[in-house]
């Protein structure tokens, strides 16, 4: 009796030996998948790259002339027409320099009509022989220089005018007031000021928020992709939500960066702001559209994989793989075209791991040049579980 109760221990523990060989062997031969269908779909192909918002009109209004301001017209963010005044300079000095050169141009005319009268009283006594040649000649050179005089005091008069005009800063475009830097009482410098020829300092910054543009550089081996005329989608962070439609406005012909960091062109995109939500200076994504094709036999990109100058995908069928050699063509961000080798509604791999461990993580496919089958012994009509 004892004898058979040890042969039926060893049974069971040959049993229990034979089930856990068994099941773990069966566990290293499981495969899960995750997979996407074949389908047919709207592709783009894009280039992208960032830039920041600046606006295409964007100026800096200074004062042509020092003075002192005496009031300002405007604040931060406000709407503003063209040749609508601003700032305003204090102008006493001016207006009685233009007087002075009124009183000036007036003396002057009643000085040339006393030298026309004695021109003329001289040409008639030489004309008799009681005036020598050289009195005549005095006589219309006293003449000429009252004409230069009259022409000298009227360009002071014009001088001043205009400088009585500069005392009125006004708007150069229309747009928006971004930035103020001027307070009444304040001494503005000329572009002359400091006694040497400098840029007069802004006394306020004016964009048209409507018309604004992204600057990018573009590397060299892809700006002739890029075109005049040519279609860009923008996004900025701020706005994550939303898309902004861009036209390629300009393409310098000159390099902007150095050599040592590569060779890029600036591009400017002309973007449409029409509820002025875009900020100065907010970085944002461009995509350049290079090609657009309607209905096209897709995959993710990540069910492609490359060995050597061919193609394949793993398709599953009935919950078998079946390595499928492909062609593909146009590529987009997240999905790419398949020209032969799959028809529409066809399952095929994009992840995929190994053993029942479900904490396990999940490997992706995808054009990187990994062997999957070398790595994993995937087979035709292997048995696959698929993932939800």
């Amino acid at each position: 009796m004892r004898k058979i109760r040890n042969i039926f221990i060893i049974l069971v523990l040959i049993s229990a030996v034979a089930a856990y060989f068994y099941l773990n062997y069966q566990s290293s031969k499981e495969v899960r998948v995750k997979t996407a269908e074949a389908d047919l779909r709207d592709l783009t192909q894009t280039i992208s790259y960032a830039g920041s918002i600046n606006a295409a009109k964007y100026v800096q209004i200074g004062s042509k002339i020092a003075g002192r301001v005496s009031a300002v017209l405007f604040n931060e963010l406000d709407e503003v027409q063209r040749d609508q005044v601003l700032i305003k300079l204090e102008d006493i000095e001016i207006k009685a320099q233009l007087r002075q050169a009124q009183e000036a141009i007036n003396q002057a005319k009643i000085n040339l009509v006393n030298i026309e009268k004695n021109l003329e009283r001289v040409k008639e006594l030489t004309k008799k022989g009681f005036a020598s040649t050289e009195q005549l000649d005095s006589a219309q050179q006293a003449y000429d220089v009252g004409k230069v005089v009259i022409r000298q005091n009227q360009a002071n008069y014009a001088f001043m005018q205009a400088q009585l005009e500069q005392t009125s800063i006004k708007a150069p475009i229309s747009g928006t007031i971004v930035s103020k830097h001027v307070r009444i009482g304040e001494i503005v410098a000329g572009p002359l000021g400091g006694g040497s020829f400098a840029a007069p300092s802004p006394m306020a910054e004016i964009a048209d928020l409507t018309d604004l543009e992204v600057q990018a550089d573009i590397d060299e081996v892809d700006i002739s992709k890029v075109f005049v005329g040519q279609e860009a989608v923008i996004t900025v962070d701020a706005y994550p939500e939303k898309t902004f439609k861009g036209i390629v406005r300009e393409i310098a012909s000159v390099t902007m960066s150095r050599r040592d960091v590569g060779i890029t062109y600036r591009v400017k995109v002309h973007i449409t702001n029409p509820e002025k939500i875009l900020k100065l200076g907010m970085t944002a994504n461009l995509d350049f559209l290079l090609e657009n094709r309607e209905q096209i036999l897709t995959v993710p990109k990540s069910a492609v994989l490359v060995q050597g100058d061919k193609q394949f995908v793993f398709k599953v069928r009935n919950q078998k793989v079946f390595k499928a050699e492909v062609e593909t063509a146009m590529e987009g961000e997240e999905f790419i075209e398949i020209t032969s080798g799959l028809q529409p509604g066809e399952y095929v791999i994009v992840a995929i791991k190994t053993g029942a461990d479900e904490e396990g993580s999940l490997l992706p496919f995808g054009n990187q040049g990994i062997i999957m089958d070398d790595i994993l012994k995937l087979e035709d009509g292997q048995s696959v579980i698929v993932m939800d």
